[in-house]
């Protein structure tokens, strides 16, 4: 694959997505991508694992036929059910005031690294919350400053041993390079959220699983994940109306959980060749109450979070799971007690939720690839 581009691979809990991209100037530019389905992972283990080469082979295969370009390196998004995030404050004495380097940071950032004696993980990226000098002062960088005492909280995150080690042994046997792998809830806060000392709460619904990241600085605090999503709505659906898939699939996205449907209120959706109608007082329960459902554990995350949250944390939504059912945007927020804006890639035509990790990864990705090898002169 040639220098200008960068390729990377998204699970989500539904497909596979291939996406190859460069910056210039202007952004991030997307070049194709390539999508396959399998059959995803609950509760942190792939559900088909067997196919999962295959998989991955058939995403990559589309990217390339839609762009032209052999991919023969990609980096890997881990999903936050492979993640863990751990925050230690560090802390580092000089005999004398001396200026702040990169090299200075990472001397710092490896004060705090004793992962080396985790055998379940492995460190994947290192991110300071915030750095404060000799007065004390939080602050979001610190390059070039001059001070005889550096403090930072520092987000190391780690990826689970069996997912890379999963990951590297399938894209070895496809003849595939690994430049690195990055979280895919951190890739989302760099590029859809504007960082500050201020925190963040991204949400991310997919098809069957929930993440929640709470995010300051230039890194993530905490991370959780639970597998409840989209597509168990659409399960209920098929379930509880005795619908085919994508009868179901197509209600869901009907549905509008923001106004109270009377009992001879309906909808229509295509099953086959027949328009089906159904009741929208039915429905809406259905969709309503698994909405709830999944509101109801997300709150337990934030609890679980709730030292790290306060009156000034904005709380974010993307994924496809719920961005896309009217009113259930409303229902989140308000069970939550904040205000939810969705978030999504600010690129024209690709500016929808469920978009939102895998371009986040592409411009993470790029991003470092640029940097890596000094081939840009101007700033993001």
């Amino acid at each position: 694959m040639s220098k200008e581009y960068t390729a990377v691979v998204d699970f989500g809990t539904q497909k596979i997505t291939v996406a190859v991209g460069y910056l210039n100037r202007n952004g991030l530019i997307i070049v194709g991508s390539g999508e396959a389905e399998y059959g995803g992972y609950l509760d942190g283990e792939f559900l088909q694992v067997d196919k999962l080469g295959e998989s991955i082979q058939n995403a990559i295969a589309i990217a390339e036929n839609n762009t032209g370009i052999e991919i023969n390196s990609i980096t890997v998004g881990v999903p936050s059910a492979f993640a863990t995030v751990i925050c230690k404050d560090v802390v580092q004495n000089y005999n004398k005031k001396i200026r702040v380097s990169d090299k200075v940071i990472q001397s710092l950032y490896d004060m705090g690294n004793d992962f080396a004696k985790y055998s379940n993980y492995t460190l994947i990226s290192t991110d300071a919350l915030e750095f404060s000098l000799d007065d004390g002062i939080p602050r979001l960088e610190c390059l070039g400053q001059a001070t005889s005492k550096l403090k930072a909280k520092v987000s190391y995150i780690l990826a689970e041993k069996k997912f890379v080690n999963l990951i590297t042994q399938i894209t070895k046997i496809l003849g595939l390079n690994i430049d690195r792998f990055v979280c895919t809830a951190l890739a989302e806060y760099k590029y859809l959220v504007e960082n500050s000392l201020d925190s963040s709460a991204i949400i991310d619904c997919g098809h069957l699983s929930t993440s929640l990241a709470i995010c300051r600085g230039n890194g993530l605090e905490a991370l959780a994940e639970f597998s409840l999503g989209g597509g168990f709505i659409t399960s209920d659906l098929m379930r509880w109306l005795k619908l085919d898939y994508p009868a179901s699939d197509m209600l869901k996205r009907k549905v509008v959980l923001s106004i109270i449907p009377s009992e001879q209120d309906v909808y229509e959706v295509k099953s086959g060749s027949d328009v089906i109608t159904l009741s929208a007082y039915n429905a809406n329960g259905i969709v309503g109450h698994r909405v709830e459902k999944i509101a109801n554990t997300t709150i337990k995350c934030v609890e679980k979070y709730k030292n790290l949250i306060n009156d000034n944390t904005k709380f974010y939504l993307c994924g496809g799971g719920l961005s896309y059912i009217k009113g259930a945007k409303e229902i989140l927020g308000r069970m939550l007690g904040y205000n939810l804006d969705i978030i999504c890639p600010n690129i024209p035509q690709l500016a929808r939720p469920h978009y939102s990790a895998v371009l986040s990864l592409l411009y993470v990705a790029c991003k470092n690839n640029y940097v890596k090898r000094k081939y840009i002169f101007f700033n993001f």
